[in-house]
């Protein structure tokens, strides 16, 4: 998981400079605050991870109330959140999927995010 939390948030700080490459402030915008959604979804999973590493790992979680585990899930569901389309509710995929991503999109395609620079080849 970490290694997609990871490639997820360097993709969407990508494509804020793909956006800026093509001069598109819209979309610079838009990404712009998907990145905050992200970044804060992202420091809240690191900060939850004392009760995740103890719980799965030592059986500690038949020790865990409700109430302190809530913020896990919750910082995961919004991360998760993130990765969605609104329109038709599928999740994200980078595309092509085997080679270097150039576009991340959704199944319906309301979501397309490009990772192709200006002037790259």
């Amino acid at each position: 998981m970490p290694s997609v939390l990871n490639r997820w948030r360097k993709k969407i700080g990508e494509a804020v400079k793909v956006a800026k490459s093509w001069d598109k402030t819209q979309e610079v915008t838009k990404l712009t605050a998907l990145l905050a959604r992200v970044e804060d979804a992202y420091q809240r999973t690191n900060a939850e991870r004392w009760a995740i590493n103890p719980a799965v790992h030592y059986n500690v979680w038949a020790n865990f109330q409700a109430k302190e585990f809530q913020p896990v899930v919750q910082a995961f569901a919004d991360m998760l959140a993130t990765m969605r389309c609104e329109s038709c509710n599928s999740y994200v995929e980078f595309q092509p999927k085997h080679s270097e991503a150039e576009t991340i999109r959704c199944n319906c395609g309301d979501l397309f995010i490009n990772l192709k620079r200006k002037g790259a080849a």
